[in-house]
């Protein structure tokens, strides 16, 4: 029954209660209500204070309608008490809800996560008021766990965009660090990839860092509905800072190599002590202008490839009494890609003329003196 049917039953069987308490009974009355009852032991002196009537037939009348009043709210209690505590569970969690929403700091520089903070930050999650129309207490129960679930339901969507937006400000703020990581970077490999050698990969490294700063900027619905692309955009910055730290890594690597070819003519030639420490001192400058890492690297490759022109023209001027410059230049080529005994005469021969090494005279004077033997054998 409705709202208005539930009071007005109750209403009644209380104005029953009030109608028998204060009406004067005849005679003929008292006689014709006694006269239906089939047990009179209810008026016996054996009953207890609680149950007993005293010969009072208006006191038993009044207790009877108490008791049905008394039944009657019980039920309607019952049948609400599950409403009921699922209202006051979702009231509890409303007040839990909103200082947690308020306490999230959303940074100015997060431009989309403020965006999607200003479209969910008015949402309502209160239930609509409004008259519930039922006609039995089944259908108010039913009702009433309608719009509670309803109610329910706002307050976890609610929820889940206050979860959406605790995401979507971890994410971005992320991938903003990220940027700005790879926009420092960029203003270092502008000074240090510096020669044609790296160019390419300076360049491809810049276009698809503003690529992705592009999309950022220019997506902002898209990111705000689909957080995840957030770790796409991440995952590619990623690849694009594994793809710079490679180029470099290679770049390094060949400035060891190198550096261990002149290091093993050193080993090999016979000079005096002041050249070789002159020579040592000269690769160790070079070595210690390298670093690995992108970031703490000081100097240019250009500057870089200087030094190497440089160390070539020492090595070249300072062993001249020993070596010329073709056997000096196939001694070098030998040490990059000899290993222990036996090195393919083929592999040599090509190397040296893809360096304008005058081989056969260069591989004579080697063996003529004692750097190699024939076959590329090396006596020590």
């Amino acid at each position: 029954m409705s709202k208005r049917v539930v009071l007005k039953t109750l209403k009644k069987q209380f104005d029953d209660v009030r109608e028998i308490y204060e009406k004067s009974y005849s005679k003929e009355e008292l006689e014709n209500i006694i006269s239906e009852f089939k047990d009179l032991n209810l008026f016996k002196y054996n009953k207890t204070p609680s149950e007993a009537y005293y010969f009072n037939l208006k006191l038993y009348l009044i207790k009877d309608k108490v008791n049905s009043f008394n039944r009657f709210s019980k039920q309607i209690e019952d049948s609400l008490d599950e409403s009921k505590r699922s209202i006051d569970e979702i009231k509890r969690e409303r007040i839990n809800f909103e200082p947690k929403f308020k306490a999230i700091n959303v940074p100015e520089e997060l431009r989309i996560s403020r965006e999607f903070y200003s479209k969910i930050k008015d949402i309502s999650i209160d239930g609509d008021l409004k008259e519930i129309e039922v006609s039995s207490l089944y259908q108010l129960k039913e009702k009433l766990k309608e719009e509670t679930s309803k109610l329910r339901k706002k307050f976890y969507d609610a929820n889940d965009r206050r979860k959406s937006l605790k995401g979507l400000i971890k994410r971005e703020d992320n991938l903003l660090k990220e940027i700005n990581e790879q926009k420092k970077l960029l203003e270092i490999i502008d000074h240090i990839f510096d020669t044609e050698f790296l160019k390419s990969d300076k360049d491809n490294f810049k276009k698809r860092l503003t690529e992705i700063i592009s999309y950022y900027e220019g997506n902002t619905e898209t990111l705000i509905k689909n957080i995840n692309e957030f770790d796409d955009l991440s995952s590619r910055l990623g690849k694009n800072l594994s793809s710079l730290k490679n180029a470099w890594a290679e770049y390094i690597k060949k400035q060891k190599g190198f550096l261990n070819d002149h290091k093993k003519v050193l080993e090999c030639v016979d000079v005096d002590d002041e050249k070789r420490r002159s020579l040592s001192n000269i690769l160790n400058e070079f070595k210690n202008k390298l670093d690995e890492n992108i970031e703490n690297q000081r100097v240019s490759a250009k500057e870089l490839e200087d030094l190497r022109a440089n160390i070539k023209k020492e090595f070249e001027d300072r062993l001249k009494p020993y070596l010329d410059q073709d056997e000096l230049n196939l001694l070098k080529t030998i040490n990059s890609i000899r290993g222990k005994g036996i090195i393919d005469y083929e592999m040599i021969k090509e190397k040296a003329s893809e360096n304008n090494i005058n081989f056969e005279k260069a591989h004579k004077g080697l063996i003529n003196k004692g750097y190699i033997k024939l076959g590329f054998y090396f006596p020590k």
